[in-house]
């Protein structure tokens, strides 16, 4: 399998989870939505959160069609009848990921914590810090 193909569908995958809708019937995703209606529900959303946020999901939908027919599901139609693939342009990805940084460095920052630090982990502002935080002001709904 070619480790190009792997990567692309992985980065499908990702965005997806990262843009799933806040909970689905008795579940919540830890999801961008997930993260704003905490803030909300504590009144420390902000307008560049919210815009990011924005951001973030519309990127989304540039991947889901990838991420439903070819990537979480076998659609048969689309593997017997190949289209070609559609195409994003690198500085999109590329803002996708810097748009990630900032929802989370900002989230961080109404939160009182130090700007998070997904690349190493455990450490202090990690993803586990957020996750925390939210347990703690009631966010486990």
């Amino acid at each position: 399998m070619d480790f190009s193909i792997v990567s692309q569908e992985y980065f499908a995958v990702l965005v997806g989870r990262l843009t799933d809708p806040a909970s689905k019937g008795k579940y919540a995703n830890l999801s961008v939505d997930y993260v704003l209606a905490q803030l909300d529900s504590l009144d420390l959303s902000t307008e560049a959160i919210g815009q990011i946020a924005d951001d973030i999901n519309l990127y989304s939908k540039n991947t889901l069609e990838a991420r439903n027919k070819l990537v979480a599901h076998r659609d048969r139609d689309t593997i017997l009848n190949p289209r070609p693939p559609k195409e994003w342009p690198k500085i999109e990805a590329t803002q996708f990921v810097r748009n990630i940084n900032s929802f989370c460095n900002l989230v961080a920052v109404q939160l009182e914590l130090e700007p998070l630090d997904f690349l190493a982990t455990p450490a202090k502002g990690d993803a586990i810090d957020l996750i925390k935080f939210l347990k703690a002001t009631g966010g486990n709904r």
